[in-house]
């Protein structure tokens, strides 16, 4: 039995000829990169605007009566809570981590609260769900956990 001739034929894959028209390592990563910087800046953003609408207790209250120096104090906690997060990024178990993204998430729900909490409701009454403000106020939990984490899983390098 003679193994140079018992093998299959080996293919060069250099010499192959690629059947796609863009190759994704080559032209689509800067792509990629560039619109997962803009979709984290735009998350990033929606987590600022529900910590300014927490501290004025809300989005109606805010939209009725807005307060600069209530946001300015807003967008003071979230860059000090964005930069923990960040800084402890790479120690998720830690208690400085944790406890800022857990603001993080309080200061959205807080927020988005009166906004997002009877869509969420309506949405999971739809679904059936026997208590639909329970899974509704969960939702919009998972919801700001998401907004919390994404930026900087996809502003930061592991």
């Amino acid at each position: 039995m003679n193994p140079r001739i018992d093998a299959p034929p080996r293919i060069d894959v250099a010499r192959r000829k690629s059947s796609a028209i863009l190759s994704r390592s080559k032209h689509l990563a800067p792509a990629r990169l560039g619109f997962e910087r803009a979709t984290a800046g735009g998350v990033l953003l929606l987590s600022a605007a529900g910590s300014v609408a927490a501290v004025h207790g809300g989005f109606l209250p805010m939209v009725a009566a807005p307060q600069i120096g209530l946001a300015a104090l807003a967008i003071l906690f979230q860059v000090i809570i964005t930069g923990a997060e960040w800084l402890y990024c790479h120690q998720r178990v830690s208690w400085p981590y944790l406890l800022a993204f857990f603001f993080d998430v309080a200061l959205t729900v807080v927020g988005y609260r009166d906004v997002a909490m009877p869509r969420f409701a309506a949405i999971t009454a739809w679904l059936g769900s026997p208590d639909p403000m329970l899974t509704g106020g969960l939702l919009l939990v998972l919801v700001a956990g998401f907004i919390a984490w994404y930026p900087e899983s996809a502003l930061i390098n592991d």
